[in-house]
């Protein structure tokens, strides 16, 4: 009797993710393996060699993956024993609106991530750090100077739809937005393009209307005109990261396509340049954002998003928080933690999340062992 040749594809490589003991020591910072630090090769590399690359970055998480909850164990710790008053720390010149909303955007991560009891732990805390918004003085959006109002209007309207997301009463919150509205339209003709992109989304989430059109803001930034990656200062990276995270939500909405086939070349390559330039630099900041985009753009079969989230992953410092906290004390004092310690741990917690989060990582169909079945069939 003739027979035929049947694939089944075995989905057998969930289980794994926890197995792993965790790094040296409670949040040792400790170096990545070499292994995973080694220049990467080229990607002009058939679809093949890329499946192995990517089966090689699942194999990772999987072998990491206790070391990623430790990690966010950590990070959490630091969270609740950091104090961020934004009044306070616009007088002392920092910008307060945007340090909370840093603060908000860390515990969001975290409670994306969490089980029941987990979430309502990290809304308890999140009750706590956004009293403030509560507080008529906080709402001063019709009063600042121009200068300060232009700092602060991305992130007093991005704490409102963080509180919104996690389920927070922002009744007040809202009717104060629709106060400034007015001096809100007038200051968009000053942004830049991913800015002005983020404030199309978060117009569209408050119901309100935009005084222009703002949607069509990112065809007028870098990666519209297919900028050098060589050729970009760190502001420059930081907008081209923004023109990404921005059409993802911050990694909330994996599923869009923003980008064309052309775009995603470009892409590719550029981050990859960067994420090497950075890696070299020792600098998680601008790395961890890199990584995140990576991770939108689905580029984790590149070998360069394996080595940066090594890095990530292995440069924690034991209190939980990312960066060189002795550097940046020496420079700014005990203002450093909230200049920029604060931003650096949220940035590398969305990037190691985003990785390692189960739910969010769909199996690879090459990845998975086959097995071939020989069935009888009648005639």
């Amino acid at each position: 009797m003739p027979c035929e040749v049947v694939v089944l594809t075995l989905w057998c490589l969930c289980a794994a993710m926890l197995s792993c003991p965790p790094a040296t020591g409670p949040g040792a910072n400790v170096s990545a393996p070499s292994t995973i630090l080694e220049q990467p090769q080229s990607m002009d590399t058939p679809r093949e060699d890329r499946d192995q690359q990517l089966c090689s970055h699942l194999k990772y998480l999987e072998q990491h993956g206790a070391r990623y909850l430790h990690a966010v164990e950590l990070s959490h710790g630091w969270l609740d024993a950091l104090e961020v008053d934004p009044i306070e720390l616009r007088a002392r010149g920092l910008k307060g609106k945007k340090k909370l909303t840093e603060q908000l955007d860390a515990y969001h991560r975290l409670w994306q991530i969490g089980d029941a009891s987990e979430r309502a732990e990290v809304l308890r805390r999140v009750a706590e750090v956004a009293a403030v918004t509560y507080e008529s003085r906080y709402h001063d959006m019709n009063s600042v100077g121009d200068t300060q109002f232009k700092q602060d209007a991305t992130s007093y309207l991005r704490a409102a739809l963080l509180l919104d997301m996690m389920g927070l009463d922002t009744t007040l919150y809202r009717a104060e937005i629709a106060s400034s509205k007015p001096r809100l339209d007038a200051h968009l003709p000053t942004r830049g393009p991913f800015q002005r992109a983020a404030f199309h989304w978060y117009y569209g989430h408050f119901g309100l209307e935009e005084p222009f059109p703002l949607g069509d803001a990112l065809s007028h930034g870098l990666i519209a005109r297919r900028a050098d990656p060589r050729e970009l200062g760190i502001f420059d990276v930081y907008q081209l990261t923004h023109e990404i995270f921005v059409p993802y939500e911050y990694g909330d909405r994996l599923d869009v396509t923003p980008f064309s086939d052309e775009e995603l070349d470009y892409l590719r390559a550029t981050l990859e340049v960067l994420v090497d330039e950075y890696l070299e630099k020792r600098d998680p900041d601008i790395t961890a954002e890199l990584i995140s985009c990576m991770r939108y753009l689905h580029f984790e079969d590149s070998p360069s998003y394996p080595r940066g989230l090594a890095y990530l992953l292995y440069s924690q410092n034991g209190d939980g928080s990312w960066g060189d906290r002795v550097a940046i004390e020496r420079r700014y004092g005990e203002l450093g933690i909230h200049r920029i310690v604060l931003h650096t741990t949220l940035v590398a917690l969305e990037a190691i999340t985003v990785a390692f989060h189960e739910p969010w990582n769909e199996l690879h169909v090459a990845c998975l062992p086959r097995v071939v079945l020989t069935i009888d069939t009648v005639e």
